[in-house]
């Protein structure tokens, strides 16, 4: 997968599904399906070179340049928010570092989880599957859950992932954008 056009292979992805999605945005009762099809995501590799414009890109291969990323907090207007994030990494063809670039699934919520508000951040790592690389032990990072399945379980078991089986989902979005 190229990762400039990770947003457009999500959007894509749940097309295939049957699930709709308008201008970023997506229906609260598709939210699972969003999800699953996120966590399918973090599995292409996303590692051969590209081109954008007139320049050659490529992720790095170090781990920590395919990363994962669960959030969660209270928003703006008290609603809630999960956030899922590809974070990929990039460097130049000479393997000078050149920039982020992210894709963001969110979910919202109408409403705060009753009790203290769940907050959550939560990595792991995508793409292919690293060599030498440990699920549980990654020490520059903290919150380390491990490659795409360790840390979907990870998220899955989380206070802030469960406050699904209480309160709907409104609606999620689709992002893809430098950081």
């Amino acid at each position: 997968m190229r990762p400039l056009d990770a947003e457009t292979r999500l959007i894509t992805m749940l097309a295939d599904a049957g699930v709709t999605v308008t201008d970023g945005r997506g229906a609260g009762e598709n939210a699972p399906a969003a999800w699953q099809a996120f966590c399918e995501l973090a599995h292409e590799p996303a590692d051969e070179p590209f081109r954008d414009g007139e320049r050659t890109y490529r992720v790095s291969d170090d781990e920590d340049c395919d990363l994962l990323l669960h959030e969660s907090f209270a928003g703006d207007e008290n609603d809630y928010v999960i956030a899922f994030t590809r974070q990929f990494s990039l460097e130049g063809k000479d393997g000078e570092y050149v920039g982020m670039r992210a894709l963001t699934l969110q979910l919202q919520f109408a409403e705060l989880p009753a009790g203290r508000v769940p907050k959550a951040q939560r990595w792991g790592y995508a793409g292919r599957r690293r060599e030498g690389v440990s699920d549980s032990e990654h020490s520059e990072i903290s919150n380390w859950a491990g490659y795409v399945d360790n840390w979907k379980a990870a998220v899955e078991r989380s206070n802030s992932f469960r406050v699904m089986d209480d309160l709907q989902v409104q609606g999620f979005t689709i992002s893809q954008g430098d950081i």
